[in-house]
């Protein structure tokens, strides 16, 4: 994205087509290179297997109706995709992790569309502007990611939810403070003359706090939903992702427009850090009173360590 913006000769079509030829490339090489076994996940059952289970069944009827009772049970109790739906917005960790993840990721789809103007508009040459960028995002955004996964696993990993929202704050406060930076980076000279490293230094951290929490949240997505939801909620994840991919930059092209290139995407980038912000306390606070105690889990189960929340239901229970 950063070359395609700080270069006239790739067009985002372009881009994606590359993209498209990527992904086909990495099916073929899964089709291809590896065992069917790894990733052949439907089977067939084998004539072995099929005895097996028919043996299996026989036994469950010679043992009388109460276990027969209880597989039916359970399997009326199997909720349905809408039922599911239904139960995500009352989960406050996959709420508030997907208000996250979709702030941010649309947050950074802005700077991508005005980035090179706003580098140009601050005194950059063409050449000069394609380099940064390119520097940027391609450094910045992988080097938070790793960072975070690693600090998070250091904390006992993303299922321990208390943990991971406070590495999402600490993350959002780093990425607050950037954003400010981009303000007086304008007024900063060094040497008696004006400088872009002040800019330099505050894009690369806003975009790697930025990029920080973003492969421990998914993993808190999947996780704190009920149990058989984790598809779903992975689907919602990555529609509210791209949705706020569509809109955010339209309204800070707004915004933009009423204010100016610099300040409008200064005042945007602040402003959607401090969204970030305000979801990161609300995760940590949510996850500190909702965690499973010793005064609120069941007799003989241990407290979770790392706080990490439950959302109980009629299909989820402590483990």
């Amino acid at each position: 994205g950063g070359i395609c913006q700080s270069s006239s000769s790739i067009t985002w079509v372009e881009l994606y087509f590359g993209e498209g030829c990527l992904m086909a490339i990495c099916g073929a090489i899964l089709l291809t290179c590896f065992d069917k076994k790894l990733i052949q996940i439907n089977r067939k059952k084998s004539e072995s297997t099929y005895q097996a289970s028919v043996k299996n069944e026989e036994e469950q009827i010679l043992q009388g109706p109460s276990i027969l009772s209880t597989q039916t049970i359970s399997e009326e109790l199997q909720p349905s995709v809408w039922e599911l739906l239904s139960m995500l917005p009352n989960c406050m960790p996959f709420v508030l992790a997907v208000s996250i993840l979709a702030i941010t990721a649309g947050c950074t789809c802005f700077a991508l569309y005005f980035v090179t103007q706003v580098c140009h508009a601050r005194g950059f040459g063409h050449q000069e502007a394609m380099i940064v960028v390119a520097s940027v995002f391609t450094t910045a955004p992988i080097l938070g990611m790793v960072s975070g996964s690693w600090i998070t696993a250091k904390l006992g990993g993303y299922s321990h939810h208390t943990s991971t929202f406070r590495v999402a704050l600490v993350a959002a406060i780093g990425t607050l403070l950037s954003a400010i930076s981009f303000v007086f980076s304008r007024s900063m000279i060094l040497n008696k003359s004006k400088s872009h490293i002040p800019f330099i230094v505050a894009s690369w951290l806003f975009f790697f706090f930025g990029a920080t929490p973003a492969s421990t949240l998914n993993g808190v997505v999947v996780s704190a939903v009920p149990m058989g939801a984790a598809h779903v909620a992975s689907g919602i994840q990555f529609a509210f992702i791209n949705s706020a991919k569509i809109f955010i930059p339209p309204i800070g092209g707004m915004i933009v427009d009423q204010m100016g290139l610099i300040t409008g995407f200064d005042m945007t980038t602040i402003t959607c850090s401090m969204a970030f912000v305000v979801l990161g306390i609300a995760g940590v606070i949510h996850t500190q009173s909702s965690s499973p105690t010793s005064s609120n889990l069941p007799q003989g189960v241990p407290p979770m360590r790392g706080g990490a929340s439950v959302c109980v239901d009629g299909y989820n229970q402590i483990p």
